[in-house]
């Protein structure tokens, strides 16, 4: 089963206000890959896409998502508010207490308690 593309970006799913460029998707890290600066492990979890693999990109699907050309350059989608909508939309998908548990189970080598859940939901604006 491959890696199903969106047909619309996930922030205009969740309404976010933003100037959408709806005809080139991008698949977005909900975590910014500078947040892991000197952890190899979670590095690696996020690591850049270079390529799909039979269909699959390298790192889950539980931290990406297909946000539209716009909102990924334009550093939009790394927003708290963004952010905020995104992981809204991975609970509607896989429920809360597997996000939380998800989150929490990332192997950082100090707590990172902005990037918990109930803190990332909490970033509405």
């Amino acid at each position: 089963m491959g890696y199903e593309r969106l047909e619309r970006c996930a922030l205009k799913i969740m309404d976010y206000p933003h100037k959408c460029t709806p005809d080139d998707l991008h698949l977005h890290h909900l975590i910014n890959y500078s947040k892991a600066r000197g952890n190899k492990e979670v590095r690696k979890i996020l690591k850049s896409m270079v390529e799909f693999q039979d269909g699959e990109p390298p790192h889950p699907k539980e931290l990406t998502d297909w946000v539209c050309a716009g909102a990924n350059v334009g550093r939009i989608a790394d927003t708290k508010g963004a952010q905020c909508v995104l992981f809204q939309l991975k609970v509607k998908q896989y429920g809360y207490e597997y996000m939380s548990e998800y989150l929490a189970g990332l192997p950082w080598k100090y707590p990172k308690p902005e990037l918990r859940l109930e803190a990332l939901l909490a970033n509405s604006g």
